[in-house]
């Protein structure tokens, strides 16, 4: 493995930790705090940092969202509940949701396949290849998940 590709990996590396630590401090606790403070009588915060990243991502995937977010039965969800604990009551939260999982569920394994077949040396081919990009498909479908049941 040459240099350039260790740095490449490297870079890759640092600018996945900081996405997921910055998306970290958003999602992080934001939803107990704000019920901490409503029990202590202090006001919730109007516009908190988890209701502004809701309705930038559900601003920037509305198009995508459509193609996952089921059509009726919403309200009465297992999932509406899931967001009504996590403290996330925003109209734009199932957008925001179903187009995450459809832009991570396409986009990891896009990203997977250019670091495993273009820029690994020697690339990465066949079944193994294939179960790199169905494993990052499953992880970019299943992380808004996970992250909804951390809040």
């Amino acid at each position: 493995m040459s240099l350039f590709q260790i740095g490449f990996l490297a870079l890759v590396f640092v600018g996945t930790f900081a996405l997921v630590w910055w998306l970290a401090q958003f999602a992080g606790g934001s939803a107990n705090s704000q019920r901490m403070r409503r029990m202590l009588g202090e006001p919730a915060a109007v516009n908190s940092p988890t209701e502004r990243l809701v309705e930038r991502v559900a601003k920037v995937t509305k198009p995508i969202a459509k193609l996952a977010t089921p059509e009726e039965g919403f309200e009465g969800s297992a999932l509406k509940r899931r967001f009504v604990n996590a403290g996330i009551r925003n109209p734009a939260a199932p957008a925001a949701f179903f187009g995450a999982k459809t832009v991570l569920a396409v986009g990891l394994p896009m990203i997977a396949f250019v670091l495993l077949a273009v820029v690994k040396q020697p690339p990465m081919k066949g079944n193994s290849l294939l179960l790199m990009l169905l494993l990052a498909a499953a992880i970019g479908y299943y992380l808004p998940n996970a992250i909804l049941s951390r809040m």
